[in-house]
């Protein structure tokens, strides 16, 4: 038997495999590329975290990815194949958004950088002005800490399996400065 696949074909099958292989994907390649780009690149961090909305922004790169390969094999036209390519091209710019976010707990503080922004915020522990525990847990508010520097701005961290890592060291941080944490109910 001679098997004759057309490009259409190829294309229609690698769509197909990354939508379905994408919510597994999901589970694993996030963290390990914000611990591979922040974590293993640093001489103080200590822990890294996925903000959130980081895995959501991987999602839809993917998806949309999978989506393009789909419209490019299936072409009949040159602008089926234009849309195709422009949302395979959006696809890698999500990609390379969504690799952007982290916030990284070490020695010498706080780094983060926030979903869709290209601004890293460093900052020292003494940069630290007050520190707010949420415990709303069973409510639908939100449950974990939020830090506020002396430059105004906040930083969100909720208290999840992946914070449970790196409590201790965040904890220590802030006893260091003799910081009182808020409790808000």
């Amino acid at each position: 038997m001679d098997f004759q696949f057309e490009k259409r074909h190829a294309l229609l099958s690698i769509g197909i495999g990354i939508l379905i292989l994408a919510p597994i994907v999901m589970i694993i390649l996030p963290k390990y590329i914000v611990e591979y780009l922040y974590l293993y690149n640093s001489q103080t961090a200590m822990f890294v975290l996925l903000p959130s909305g980081t895995r959501i922004l991987y999602l839809i790169a993917f998806v949309l990815s999978g989506v393009a390969f789909i419209l490019m094999s299936l072409w009949k036209n040159k602008k089926m194949l234009g849309v195709g390519l422009a949302s395979l091209l959006l696809s890698i710019i999500l990609l390379f958004f969504s690799t952007l976010p982290y916030i990284s707990i070490g020695y010498d503080g706080i780094h983060f950088r926030e979903v869709l922004s290209v601004k890293e915020h460093r900052y020292q522990w003494e940069d630290i002005e007050e520190v707010l525990r949420y415990s709303d847990y069973n409510g639908p508010g939100f449950y974990g800490y939020e830090v506020i520097f002396h430059d105004g701005k906040k930083l969100r961290l909720a208290d999840n399996k992946d914070f449970n890592h790196a409590r201790g060291m965040f904890l220590k941080g802030i006893r260091g400065l003799e910081l009182e944490i808020k409790v808000i109910d």
